[in-house]
């Protein structure tokens, strides 16, 4: 999306095709607006099947979200040692400054979920939502050996992720319907 540095720069005749997220960002918005471009934004763009260019992101960030997830989970220092789609050696290691073990900072050259399959076994996690992204990041935990428990607000969805996920990862996932998550 463009970054706010850049929103002086938009003026008539210009034609933008980008990620815009624009709910979450209202300056954006008006500036758009006001500087009167052509915004054509790929989250919006729809297909008779959906939404076309959204549910690819949704997927990415639903597994990175898994693979930086997997990554707080260890204690600070570790090592976890794989190979990336080349199969070449990599390192996956988290960093704890002195003074700083509240955050992790990670080096990694390529997420690859099959090397943490053993290290979330038996571990039970939640996901908040049952979307795309939702529906991927426990897909992904799933694959790491997790047990996952997707909190829906829509019934209709909740029955779509119990009746495609439960086939696959039979008695290590659930998906259940809260109309308000903190009440839950």
């Amino acid at each position: 999306k463009p970054d706010e540095n850049e929103l002086e720069n938009l003026r008539p005749g210009l034609n933008i095709f980008t990620y815009f997220h624009h709910a979450s960002c209202p300056v954006m918005t008006y500036a758009v607006k006001d500087g009167k471009v052509t915004a054509i934004a790929y989250e919006v763009y729809r297909t008779k099947d959906g939404l076309l260019m959204l549910k690819p992101m949704s997927i990415i960030a639903g597994r990175l979200g898994a693979f930086f997830s997997a990554l707080f989970l260890l204690y600070p220092g570790e090592v976890i040692k794989g190979k990336d789609k080349d199969g070449n050696d990599i390192e996956y290691r988290t960093l704890s400054p002195e003074g700083q073990e509240k955050w992790l900072w990670v080096k990694a050259n390529y997420p690859n979920i099959g090397i943490f399959k053993d290290i979330l076994k038996g571990v039970k996690t939640v996901v908040l939502g049952g979307g795309v992204s939702g529906a991927e990041m426990a897909r992904a935990l799933l694959e790491m050996g997790a047990g996952v428990t997707i909190i829906e607000k829509f019934q209709a969805t909740v029955d779509r992720l119990n009746n495609t996920l439960k086939k696959e990862f039979a008695g290590r996932v659930e998906a259940i319907q809260v109309d308000n998550i903190e009440e839950y």
